[in-house]
């Protein structure tokens, strides 16, 4: 017997939702301190950007890091237009915790379509989720 782990989950987020090139995005987020550690200012928003190698392809990486907390992000794109159809791909647990193991499996890639999309619009993210926007750029 075998399952995927939680982080053999993300690679199955990541490795198809993904481009080669990586873009530049601007980002403003609430933060969070870890005083234990020292760590000051850490977003409870992280966002990278990668394109496709024929341009086509627009992906948007989002964590929200809050724990119990659904984050709405508000999304511009500069430059070219984004087709109104794409895809969702998340991993969002009930639980920050959750663990796969042998037949059970609560970390999983979820897949949603989305419609209506613009150049600007607002994306609802779980608490502490990990989603990939895979947009199709005209």
């Amino acid at each position: 017997e075998a399952f995927v782990t939680a982080s053999g989950t993300a690679l199955q987020l990541y490795g198809p939702h993904s481009g080669t090139k990586l873009l530049k995005l601007e980002q403003q987020s609430p933060v969070y301190d870890v005083p234990e550690t020292g760590w000051k200012n850490i977003p409870y928003l992280d966002a990278t950007a990668t394109l496709s190698d024929d341009g086509r392809k627009l992906f948007l990486h989002l964590l929200n890091l809050k724990e119990a907390e659904t984050m709405n992000v508000q999304i511009r794109l500069l430059g070219r237009s984004v087709e109104p159809a794409g895809d969702l791909w998340q991993i969002a647990s009930e639980n920050f915790l959750s663990l796969n193991n042998f037949g059970v499996s609560p970390v999983k890639v979820q897949h949603q379509r989305l419609t209506g999309l613009s150049n600007s619009f607002t994306q609802q993210l779980p608490p502490h989720s990990a989603t990939t926007l895979e947009l199709t750029l005209k």
